[in-house]
């Protein structure tokens, strides 16, 4: 079925033989007895985008067909920062210390976080979708300096 897949930095590329997929898919006696044609392959382009994890690289298909999958550490990072921001406003109040003290952090880290509370709606909809650009990392958004205006939050960000 099948003649190459071929694997760059910037697409993964498939020859395929057409008629045996046709045959493969229908089932009827015609297709199993019927006479073999020598077609040229159909090859399918699909761009992607190489990723870096931890120690390795993912490939990430760049296509209108697939869903992204939301990075879990950027949802998880900016769910923290939610939960520090109610920490220190609701009923019970208490200081990024005592936040940082009950959640076995650095004071510096509860800081660092804590402004992903306010992230504007379009990034943090990017985030939890899994649409935001594939570069940003827990890391950098931990890290990145934060504008309060949203527009400015999206042009850094997205």
């Amino acid at each position: 079925m099948f003649r190459s897949i071929s694997l760059s930095t910037s697409a993964m590329r498939f020859e395929v033989n057409s008629s045996r997929i046709v045959h493969r898919l229908i089932e009827t006696a015609e297709a199993h007895d019927g006479p073999t044609c020598q077609d040229e392959p159909i090859s399918i382009e699909v761009p992607i985008t190489l990723r870096r994890r931890a120690i390795g690289l993912r490939i990430v298909i760049s296509s209108p067909y697939t869903q992204p999958e939301p990075d879990r550490t950027l949802v998880d990072l900016v769910a923290r920062a939610h939960v520090f921001l109610s920490r220190l406003i609701g009923a019970s109040a208490i200081n990024t210390s005592r936040i940082a003290e009950r959640f076995g952090m650095d004071r510096a880290d509860v800081g660092r976080i804590l402004p992903l509370a306010f992230l504007s709606p379009a990034a943090l909809e990017a985030i939890l979708t899994g649409r935001q650009p594939p570069p940003l990392n827990a890391r950098q958004l931990a890290r990145a300096d934060l504008s309060s205006i949203w527009s400015e939050q999206e042009t850094s960000l997205l």
